[in-house]
């Protein structure tokens, strides 16, 4: 398995509007680039940190374009951004994270 993890730094006032569309750009990433899904967490301090699963690198590095839906909200979501990097792209050794 394959893992992206991300940082975002959303201004102010703006969250709601990353958020929502975070959400609907990782649905369509899901559907029409085959990752495993992603989970999006909120640090303390407002830094937005995601980490997204893929069954390989390879398929992490697909160039599939997304839905136009995705890509407006792809847009509105770097939009609510002052910053957004990824931090490590990294493969998993162990596994134990339960549901």
């Amino acid at each position: 398995m394959f893992i992206a993890l991300y940082e975002f730094k959303v201004k102010s006032g703006f969250e709601e509007q990353f958020e929502t569309n975070w959400k609907i750009v990782t649905e369509a990433i899901y559907k029409n680039r085959g990752s495993l899904g992603s989970r999006l967490h909120k640090s303390v301090e407002g830094t937005y940190i995601a980490y997204a699963q893929w069954p390989s690198e390879n398929q992490f590095n697909l160039d599939i374009p997304l839905p136009e839906l995705a890509q407006t909200a792809l847009a509105l979501m770097k939009d609510a951004c002052n910053e957004q990097k990824i931090l490590k792209l990294m493969t998993v050794t162990s596994d134990l994270l339960k549901n």
